[in-house]
């Protein structure tokens, strides 16, 4: 006997009993991961008696002719018995389906469970065979929602020649219905599968709920350098599969990984991580929204950027703080991604890179990163060792220049998401025959092979039955197709045999059980004809789903008395037209069965189950009874529509001026939706439009609207501004309306940048302008910069322009000395940007006074002292007291002035219109500060020409016979031949003098005169005479 049949749940008479112990032993080798002891009460069967033998006649007397040589009567008698013992085993044989198998050497794996129809809290056996030696297979059900053992593991060991046995309990969780039972082979990744179902009482499970272990979170302060993360938890705080879907507004908000599923008590852990190394320098806000079949949940994310400041040290600053791969079972190779390691500190970087599991890889894993520069890393997942699932792993960035690098060490965060390969379908899953013994076979079944979502190409598979009694009209073939499955009748008695129809793949192997029924002539017999299992769809909010058939019959004698009972998960949404009935032989009936929308019923899949069960006149059950029919009812959403991003939020931040958003319709209603947004501004007006308005769109699709943001029309101050978009639909069956989609508008907040100071540095002379200085106004900020300068406390001496611009304008500021004494002077500007903080400039100016050269004195000029007063310092030109003899005053103006040769005394100017002393000195020359302190002037003998400095250019003539000290003015001075009588200084009044004979010779502005001592001239010699 073959294996494959031990582990099928089946009647089995006694004799098969002691079989299968014995078939049983060579079954449990030392290497099992552990063994159960099956407490599954068998049910024994009626065997039917054997037929009557007549013994061969032994003559012990007669005709010679008649006598038989006693050696042959010997060995006619052992060959009787032989032969009818083999008889009798192999009727034996052919009642219990024993015959022949005809599964293939090269099949492949199988799974094999019992019992196969269970009821919540039952103990199931497995047994697998043909998987890898002494490798590992993981148990899962459904959607690969992972099995946990007896022992407490998802996966179990299998021995050296490729066999397992494990138990497994059916818990809560499953619910009653129909359920495919998976053995994954993690060396190969084939899947062998088998289906279970689960019956009994009503199990209403509380409605799946999603939460989140935190609703907050805020990842505080850190510069550009620094990124944050931490791991929220996704939970069920109800029963039933979660499927859930992660979603950021913003780019510096990443999810790793973006989605996934849990079931039960079961929870997902999700990395949140913000990247600061494109933000300016401010605080941020969020969200990521969760959205699952169990609702939506929201998290809002704060954080706050500084400014990085490197010190005398490397900086390790990371692109990006985790990594998100996606592949599919059995897939050999995944593209790569690559983490980009920067170093905007001032020594070199020194860095090497790990991880924590081995089906990672880096390269490079380490080296080293210039000042102001970067490095790639690859990063590289291999899936042949991961199995359908989400798979973590942490990749550490460090250095070994220890407190030399800031920002040392890193994480990376690796999530891998395996999804399940493409995989062959067989529907249904499990097939019942029903017959009279050694009458006719029942009707033909068809199975149909298909592929599962996902697949982009067909399938190769091969079939076999693994009793000779079952068989299928093609051993091999390609999808789709179907399968014919009949039963042969020919040798069977009454009872109930069990087989297997197992379809073969790259991907595994399904097998499909098969149960077949026979009665006696005599008995009723309950036989469903069609179908085999019922699946109901709906939408909540819609019409109930038609209701269905289910057709059964008594193909045998005598009355059946039927009762017919459901059970549900999710409440009592099934129903039947009739709970009993009787039905005479050969008489059928149909069953209305029936799938409410109830109003409890949220999107998902809920399954039944139908149990029929006849009996006889005296209460039996007959054969064929009971009969499961499962039942599935796909509960679809309400025709709905939903504005993408989920969470209804749109921000603008910067200069963003438009964006998008999507709204979908789903469901089954009927004709267009038309929407309409309407704008609501909580600020100002006409600042943002959006269109289409209104939009046109049918069901189950999509229509994108844009808003706009005019920012021109924005109120004045720096924002934030907020908006609210709402959308409402004229179909009214679509539910969930209206909705509203939040705007928000964080305007851009420009930096400014002074370049190259804020500081402005003049230094001059005294009556010397300094030359003009620039500065540029750069934006370092993320919106247009446009500024205007004004004066906090600006003085008259310093003027700039322009007073207004934008981003790269040129300041150029001028300084005026006239009328400054010597001294330290400062005004302050303001650039004050339109959204953004003012920067303050400032500009310097130091004075010092001019230095006056005074020629040896000649003998016979002698010069009248000249008063002395109290200075008045001023920012206006300082007027000099009366001298005598009485010099000839000069005031500088905006008018040339000339002054006649000096014979021979020289003539002392003073360029102000305030009274000036000067104090006698020997024969040190004349320093005119031009200051607003006071200045003091010494007495000259004789008094040398001091000719007030302006910003223009000043021409000195030559002087006979005294040199003349001049100061640069803005006047231009010509110096007029003096006769010997000086005359009164006039005021501030242009003064006009006689041509002078010399020609003046022009100075510099910004370098004042000293001449030695001339000789006489002819002209200076008359001059004395």
């Amino acid at each position: 006997m073959s294996q494959p049949r031990r582990a099928l749940s089946i009647t089995i008479p006694l004799l098969d009993d002691e079989l299968d112990i014995e078939e049983d032993q060579p079954l449990q080798p030392e290497t099992w991961h552990k063994e159960v002891a099956q407490t599954t009460t068998r049910e024994h069967a009626t065997y039917p008696p054997r037929p009557t033998h007549s013994h061969p006649a032994v003559f012990l007397g007669g005709s010679a002719g008649n006598n038989v040589a006693p050696t042959l009567v010997v060995w006619a008698c052992l060959f009787v018995i032989v032969f009818t013992v083999l008889g009798g085993v192999l009727g034996v044989f052919m009642a219990l389906g024993h015959g022949p198998q005809v599964i293939a050497k090269d099949a492949g794996m199988m799974l094999q469970v019992s019992p196969s129809t269970v009821a919540i809290g039952t103990t199931m056996t497995l047994r697998g065979s043909h998987f890898s030696h002494s490798g590992r297979v993981q148990l899962t059900r459904g959607l690969f929602i992972p099995v946990v053992d007896t022992a407490g593991s998802a996966e179990i060991d299998v021995d050296a020649d490729g066999q397992f046995t494990d138990t497994v309990v059916v818990t809560k969780d499953w619910g009653v219905g129909q359920h495919m039972l998976q053995a994954q082979d993690v060396q190969t990744h084939k899947v062998a599968s088998f289906p279970i179902k689960v019956i009994g009482e009503n199990t209403s499970l509380r409605p799946a709920h999603l939460k989140l272990s935190q609703d907050t979170l805020d990842f505080g302060t850190g510069d550009l350098a620094t990124n944050s993360t931490q791991l929220v938890t996704l939970s069920n705080t109800g029963e039933g599969q979660i499927s859930w879907q992660a979603s950021s507004d913003q780019p510096w908000l990443q999810t790793s990984p973006g989605s996934g599923m849990f079931i039960g008590e079961q929870s997902s852990q999700v990395m949140i991580a913000a990247v600061r190394a494109n933000l300016q320098p401010g605080s941020y806000s969020g969200h990521v929204t969760f959205s699952s079949n169990a609702g939506n949940s929201m998290l809002t994310v704060t954080l706050k950027v500084i400014p990085l400041k490197p010190g005398n040290e490397a900086v390790m600053q990371i692109s990006s703080p985790t990594l998100s791969f996606n592949a599919i079972d059995a897939d050999t190779f995944t593209p790569a991604q690559g983490i980009t390691v920067s170093n905007p500190g001032v020594l070199q970087l020194e860095w090497q890179a790990s991880s924590d599991v081995k089906w990672l890889s880096i390269s490079p894993s380490s080296g080293t990163v210039l000042s102001g520069d970067g490095e790639t890393l690859s990063v590289a997942v291999d899936p042949r060792t991961l199995l359908p699932g989400t798979y973590h792993a942490i990749i550490t960035l460090s250095s070994d220049q220890g407190d030399g690098v800031k920002d040392s060490p890193q994480s990376v965060y690796v999530s891998v998401t395996i999804a399940p390969s493409c995989a062959l379908l067989a529907s249904p899953n499990t097939l019942a025959f029903s017959g009279i013994a050694q009458q006719s076979a029942p009707a033909m079944q068809t199975i149909d092979l298909g592929v599962s979502h996902g697949c982009k190409s067909s399938i190769a598979w091969s079939a076999a039955t693994n009793v000779s009694w079952l068989s299928v009209n093609l051993k091999n073939g390609q999808t789709p197709a179907t399968l014919t499955v009949s039963a042969n009748l020919n040798g069977l008695m009454p009872g109930t045999y069990d087989g297997a129809v197992v379809i073969s793949s790259v991907a595994g192997a399904q097998t499909i059980p098969v149960t077949l029924t026979l009665g006696k002539q005599t008995m009723p017999l309950l036989a469903v004809s069609s179908p085999s299992s019922l699946a109901f769809t709906g939408v909540a909010g819609q019409p109930n789903p038609a209701v269905q058939a289910l057709t059964f019959a008594n193909t045998g004698s005598g009355t059946l008395f039927w009762d017919a009972s459901v059970s549900t998960t999710g409440g009592n949404w099934l129903a039947l037209s009739q709970q009993a009935g009787t039905l005479s032989a050969q008489q059928g009936a149909t069953l209305g069965v029936s799938a409410a929308l109830l109003p409890s019923l949220a999107a998902g899949t809920y399954n039944g189950i139908i149990t029929l069960t006849g009996r006889d006149s005296t209460g039996q059950t007959v054969a064929g009874s009971p009969r499961t029919i499962a039942v599935s009812f796909v509960v679809g959403g309400p025709c709905t529509f939903s504005a993408t991003p989920t969470n209804n939020q749109l921000s603008f931040a910067g200069n963003t001026t438009s964006q998008t958003f999507t709204v979908k319709t789903s469901g089954n209603c009927a004709g267009n939706i038309v929407i309409t947004p309407t704008i609501k501004l909580d600020q100002g007006s006409d600042w943002l439009t959006v269109s289409p308005n209104p939009a046109t769109t049918p069901i189950n699709s999509q229509v994108t609207f844009t808003v706009n943001l005019l920012s021109v029309k924005l109120p004045a101050g720096a924002g934030p501004y907020t908006a609210s978009i709402m959308l409402d639909v004229a179909n009214g069956s679509v539910k969930g309306t209206p909705q509203q989609v939040a705007v928000s508008v964080s305007p851009a907040v420009s930096g400014i940048q002074v370049n190259p100071s804020s500081t402005m540095n003049f230094s001059t002379l005294q009556g010397v302008n300094p030359g003009p200085q620039s500065l540029v106004i750069n934006n370092t900020g993320a919106g247009t910069l446009s500024w205007t300068l004004s004066g906090g406390s600006v003085q008259s001496w310093v003027t700039a322009t322009p007073t207004q611009g934008g981003n790269g304008a040129r300041i150029t500021f001028s300084v005026n000395v006239a009328g400054l004494s010597a001294g330290n002077y400062q005004a302050q500007f303001l650039v004050t940007p339109t959204s953004g903080q003012p920067v303050p400039i400032t500009v310097n100016l130091s004075v010092a006074g001019t230095s006056v050269v005074t020629p040896t004195p000649i003998p016979t000029a002698t010069p009248t002292p000249q008063s002395q007063g109290p200075p008045t310092p001023t920012a206006t030109p300082v007027s000099t007291p009366k001298v005598e003899p009485t010099p000839t005053a000069v005031s500088p103006t905006a008018t040339p002035v000339s002054t006649p040769e000096v014979k021979p005394t020289p003539t002392a100017v003073s360029p102000t219109a305030t009274p000036v002393s000067t104090p006698k000195a020997e024969p040190t020359p004349t320093a005119v500060s031009p200051t607003a302190t006071p200045v003091s002037t010494p007495k000259a003998e004789p008094t040398p020409t001091a000719v007030s400095p302006t910003a223009t250019p000043v021409s000195t003539p030559k002087a006979k016979p005294t040199p003349t000290a001049v100061s640069p003015t803005a006047t231009v001075v010509s110096t007029p031949k003096a006769e010997a009588t000086p005359k009164k200084a006039p005021t501030a009044t242009p003064v006009s003098t006689p041509q002078p004979r010399p020609t003046p010779t022009p100075v510099r502005a910004s370098t004042p005169t000293s001449k030695p001592t001339p000789k006489p001239t002819e002209g200076s010699q008359r001059g004395r005479g």
